[in-house]
């Protein structure tokens, strides 16, 4: 129950901010989304370490990358990357804002979890444009059945 509330009270302000209609997308307003695509990814707030040691969604290059190298190399050469970026998520909320509900915001969210990519393959999409499909094109990308970090090559700290 309680994170149902934390969930919709950020929700409700992200709607709040949109019912204005101005170009609005402050500091505040990026950084709850920030929050609420750490919840739909992992299920709580954390920093980006925390994510790609959680983050079950990676691509292909990734997945090697942290099999066959250590795990700073790791974490210094991927990137936790939105499949929906987050200006597209807030035009999207903004332009329907008067439609929408805590809920359905939420489920737009749970529907573009972060996935873990390559530096050079987060490089190499469109930054703000397309979809998943578009985005992605070449990228492989998987659901590992483990937490990303118990499958590093080497775990050293």
């Amino acid at each position: 129950m309680y994170l149902e509330a934390v969930i919709r009270r950020r929700c409700e302000f992200l709607l709040a901010v949109a019912a204005d209609k101005s170009d609005s997308r402050d500091q505040a307003v990026t950084f709850m989304m920030r929050v609420l695509s750490n919840y739909a990814t992992i299920g709580k707030d954390a920093g980006s370490e925390t994510i790609k040691r959680l983050n079950r969604r990676i691509s292909r290059k990734a997945f090697d990358r942290l099999q066959n190298e250590d795990w700073h190399i790791f974490k210094s050469t991927t990137i936790n990357e939105h499949p929906k970026p987050l200006k597209q998520m807030w035009d999207w909320i903004v332009i329907n804002s008067e439609v929408l509900t805590a809920e359905l915001v939420w489920q737009e969210f749970v529907k573009h979890p972060m996935i873990t990519v390559t530096k050079e393959e987060d490089r190499e999409m469109p930054r703000s444009d397309g979809d998943i499909t578009t985005r992605y094109k070449g990228i492989e990308v998987l659901t590992l059945d483990a937490d990303p970090y118990s499958y590093s090559a080497n775990q050293n700290l």
